[in-house]
């Protein structure tokens, strides 16, 4: 059984997941390819490149994190998660509400003729697996086992962080390709 603290760790990402699964249902999947390919005047990314990095990062972390849950027996204990520090500095840096501008890792820049409709499934897929993954989480233990960064294997973060840093920088990225959509003309 969960204990109250894992409880309360979980609900709100479990949340920001579905709330991005439905803005990307109602909203995202409804938009003409045209819409979802059109660029700002300046050399921003269009609604789709936000959403294809979004699911570079997805397709990295995703199978990693689901091996480093799959690797730990839960253990069932009162303690609540604490953040590492490395984990917490990247969360941070990436909310939304930081407006930092930070340049995209090569491996994660979108192409320039990126499909819409298929970044949009395969977003939609995305979150429906971290959904997934994130209720599976069965106790605190669990949200320390280590997954590998991104930016270089030497480098790793509790799975709670990745939970959260993937979260945050996805509410970052959506916002942005909403605001790239606010700009465009009602017949898009």
């Amino acid at each position: 059984m969960k204990n109250q603290a894992l409880i309360q760790w979980i609900e709100p990402l479990e949340e920001v997941v579905e709330a991005h699964l439905l803005k990307a249902t109602s909203v995202y999947q409804n938009l003409s390819e045209e819409a979802l390919s059109a660029k700002p005047d300046h050399d921003g990314w269009s609604a789709a490149q936000c959403i294809y990095h979004l699911n570079t990062y997805s397709d990295f972390y995703l199978p990693r994190a689901q091996k480093a849950l799959s690797r730990v027996t839960p253990r069932h204990d009162n303690r609540e998660f604490r953040s590492g520090f490395l984990g917490k500095l990247l969360k941070n840096t990436i909310k939304p509400e930081n407006k930092l501008k930070l340049k995209a890792l090569k491996a994660h820049r979108p192409a320039a003729d990126v499909i819409g409709a298929t970044t949009v499934a395969q977003f939609i897929e995305h979150q429906e697996q971290w959904l997934r993954l994130i209720s599976e989480v069965e106790s605190v233990n669990q949200l320390d086992a280590r997954v590998e960064s991104s930016i270089s294997f030497l480098i790793r973060f509790k799975l709670g962080d990745v939970f959260a840093f993937m979260k945050a920088h996805d509410a970052r990225h959506l916002q942005q390709a909403d605001r790239v959509l606010a700009t465009l003309p009602e017949k898009v």
